[in-house]
């Protein structure tokens, strides 16, 4: 009985998780498109992504995309879920090399999220991967306990 009960309170966190990572990304994903010049552009500004700014450009709103496409769907939310934290970690990874590396404030992620400051973002961005491993747990803990 109890089993069943926590059971039941952790499918709507790891299925609300998912959701917000699909929002996410498909958010992002349309701002970076919708100005797609200007996000190739700002990759561009930095010498070591220059040469590959339009191929990096394309594979970032592609990759935001094929996550978001996973996350919809039950049977493949783990994938996606796995994807988003992967994601998360290469994006932050980014946003460090540029603020601190190349010492650059200038985000070129879209939306609200351009108006955050590098160590705002920093901040939202590990929020983001802390999410995402607990929607893993949650959603891996959910199935253990369907299965027992």
């Amino acid at each position: 009985m109890k089993t069943q009960c926590i059971h039941t309170a952790k499918a709507p966190l790891s299925t609300g998780i998912a959701y917000l990572f699909l929002f996410v990304f498909v958010y992002t994903a349309f701002e970076k498109s919708v100005d797609f010049q200007t996000f190739v552009q700002g990759m561009a500004r930095y010498e070591d992504f220059k040469e590959y700014a339009m191929p990096l450009a394309a594979t970032v709103i592609g990759s935001e995309i094929l996550v978001a496409a996973l996350l919809l769907s039950e049977r493949t939310r783990l994938i996606g879920l796995y994807a988003s934290l992967l994601l998360m970690i290469a994006f932050t990874g980014a946003l460090y090399y540029i603020t601190y590396v190349l010492h650059s404030s200038y985000c070129n992620c879209g939306g609200f999220i351009n108006t955050l400051s590098a160590t705002q973002h920093l901040w939202f961005n590990g929020l983001l991967i802390a999410l995402a491993i607990a929607g893993i747990y949650l959603h891996r803990f959910r199935y253990q306990l369907s299965i027992n």
